[in-house]
């Protein structure tokens, strides 16, 4: 399940906790309910009543003829003029002027202000209750990093980070990398174990909060087109201290100095990886920040956010 989705899921999940009512309507061929999210094929969409508040993931176009009083576009991809002509929506964002919420100012400030939304808000997304659950530990772990996204969002420059700036000078130290498939590595050799690296695949997000605390560091460069990135925030809940580097939205997501680092190169990225790993005390002092400003990160916390964002459209 990709980012977006895993959002929209849990947004109305929390949404209906609170006592809301919340439906998505996705590519289904059937009605269901799960934990009180109704689901629906997106045809149906027309049904939707005029006191409902419509949420697109992205699309300007899905909230064309929408009857809902309030339009809202959930950007979590990019939004700049330029895409918004290449997909001829431009002229639906004037028909339709949809309020635009996007969960970073990195993505805020990208969308260009001649844009004609209704209004725009910042929300963050929220951080899964698995990983808030955590207090901070007596004993720092064994020199573990790891890195938890898609290869392609720049899993090269963590290896040449990990292969020129910690191996060498941390042998024993191991590179954990979570990914979706195996095939979508880049350039993988035989020769990837002999420098500590190990590909563990997909795992559930239980068994990442606890791979989180079973680790050092986690080292994420950052993605050009990466408009939140929810691994971060998860790590730094769980006490995971995280090194990044100043790509799209992760220097938001990182505190610099207080839950890790922001690094100027990949160099720096491998030299501050390094500190961590080997350092017990700037390990408990990033670990214990990490936890402390993450109570105030959950879904319920981002929802009242969206109840507020509500009463003002």
């Amino acid at each position: 399940m990709s980012g977006t989705e895993a959002v929209t899921m849990r947004l109305a999940e929390v949404l209906v906790q609170r006592g809301h009512r919340a439906s998505i309507y996705n590519n289904r061929s059937s009605c269901d309910q799960v934990n009180g999210v109704t689901y629906l094929p997106l045809e149906e969409t027309a049904a939707i009543g005029p006191a409902t508040i419509a949420i697109s993931n992205n699309s300007v176009t899905a909230l064309d003829g929408l009857s809902a009083r309030r339009r809202v576009i959930w950007g979590h991809l990019d939004l700049r003029l330029a895409r918004l002509r290449k997909r001829r929506e431009l002229l639906t964002v004037l028909r339709v002027r949809p309020h635009l919420v996007v969960p970073s100012r990195f993505s805020a400030r990208r969308t260009h202000a001649i844009i004609p939304f209704r209004s725009r808000t910042v929300i963050e997304h929220g951080v899964e209750e698995a990983f808030l659950k955590f207090e901070p530990l007596a004993k720092a772990p064994a020199p573990i990093a790891i890195f938890a996204s898609q290869p392609k969002r720049n899993l090269d420059f963590v290896i040449e980070a990990w292969r020129s700036r910690v191996h060498p000078r941390l042998p024993s130290a191991r590179l954990h990398v979570y990914v979706p498939t195996r095939d979508q590595l880049p350039g993988t050799g035989n020769d990837w174990a002999d420098v500590g690296i190990e590909i563990k695949g997909s795992v559930s997000k239980s068994e990442l909060a606890e791979n989180f605390r079973a680790a050092r560091v986690m080292i994420y460069p950052g993605h050009k087109e990466e408009t939140f990135c929810n691994a971060a925030a998860e790590a730094i809940a769980t006490g995971l201290p995280v090194v990044t580097m100043d790509i799209g939205a992760l220097p938001e997501r990182v505190r610099d100095g207080v839950d890790g680092f922001v690094a100027n190169s990949v160099e720096d990225m491998g030299d501050r990886a390094l500190k961590i790993l080997t350092d017990d005390a700037e390990w408990a002092r990033l670990h214990r920040a990490g936890i402390h400003v993450s109570r105030e990160r959950s879904w319920d916390v981002r929802a009242s956010e969206w109840e507020r964002a509500a009463a003002r459209w």
